[in-house]
Order: structure tokens, then C-alpha cells, then sequence
């Protein structure tokens, strides 16, 4: 896989790769996780989306990490 785009917003997750456009409720998300620099949004036990803190602006981690806190999964 290359580079994504992903937007978020209250309905759930926006993921571009390539030619593929997805979109997933957050009820799809089984998990969620982050560190100092990460964030994972599990929706699988074996699948992770991997979500560098360093490439979306500090509003945007308030925003997801409130996202993530509002459905249930930090």
C-alpha cells in the first residue's frame, strides 16, 4: 500500500488510496489506540490504519481524538 488520504468526521472514516475510496462508521472500528505519535484505528484484529500524528495538524488530532472519545473507543 502507498500513501492515503483519510478525513473524519462524526458519521466515521473517509480513506483514499489510489483509485479506491472507502468509507467506514465508526461502528467498524473494533479498536483504537495512541502513543506520542500514532494513532490505530483497528478495524479488524488483524488490520490497523496507522495514523502519524506528525502529518495532521494539532486541531485535527483534538478533533480525531475527540471523534475517537465521543463513539467509544479511547
Amino acid at each position: 500500500f502507498g500513501p492515503c488520504e483519510m478525513h473524519f468526521s462524526e458519521e466515521g472514516i473517509e480513506l483514499k488510496i489510489e483509485t479506491v475510496d472507502t468509507k467506514m462508521s465508526w461502528k467498524a472500528v473494533v479498536r483504537a489506540a495512541y502513543t506520542g505519535t500514532h494513532f490505530l484505528l483497528y478495524p479488524g484484529a488483524n488490520q490497523a490504519y496507522i495514523v502519524p500524528k506528525t502529518k495532521i495538524s494539532a486541531v485535527d488530532v483534538e478533533e480525531l481524538e475527540r471523534l475517537l472519545k465521543a463513539n467509544g473507543l479511547l
